[in-house]
């Protein structure tokens, strides 16, 4: 049990590092693409709207333990995102967040580009933590 633990953390690192989940900039055909592709771990779960009337889609683990949910502008062009993880994981998301972007405060990022405002929420009453990434305009 303890191996396969090990092996979908590493697997998460992975990705992470790779920037599979960070998907801004794409199309929702694009995004669905890369999930059947090279995380299919993740089940699609559908596209949504938001109470605004914007439309997203979602994915989760089979374990409930990962969601990434993507959202669009009129066009179809993916311009934000919210990840949600078990705390467990948060050391290692800022970690990668360290390595990859300039860090502007404690849990807020900018990629090298300036157009990716990179943040993470901590909810420590489900032992969960949110990453958000947006699109500067």
């Amino acid at each position: 049990m303890r191996k396969v633990v090990l092996l979908i953390l590493l697997i998460i690192i992975s990705i992470y590092s790779k920037g599979q989940l960070l998907q801004i900039g794409k199309t929702r055909e694009e995004i669905k693409s890369v999930f059947r592709e090279k995380m299919p771990i993740y089940i699609y779960q559908g596209e949504n709207y938001t109470d605004n009337g914007v439309s997203y889609i979602s994915f989760e683990t089979p374990h409930s333990d990962a969601a990434a949910s993507y959202y669009f502008t009129d066009n179809g062009i993916c311009y934000s995102l919210l990840i949600i993880r078990e705390k467990k994981y948060l050391s290692n998301a800022i970690q990668t967040m360290n390595q990859n972007n300039k860090k502007l405060d404690n849990l807020t990022w900018i990629n090298e580009s300036g157009t990716i405002l990179y943040q993470i929420e901590i909810r420590s009453s489900i032992d969960m933590f949110g990453l958000t990434a947006n699109l500067i305009k």
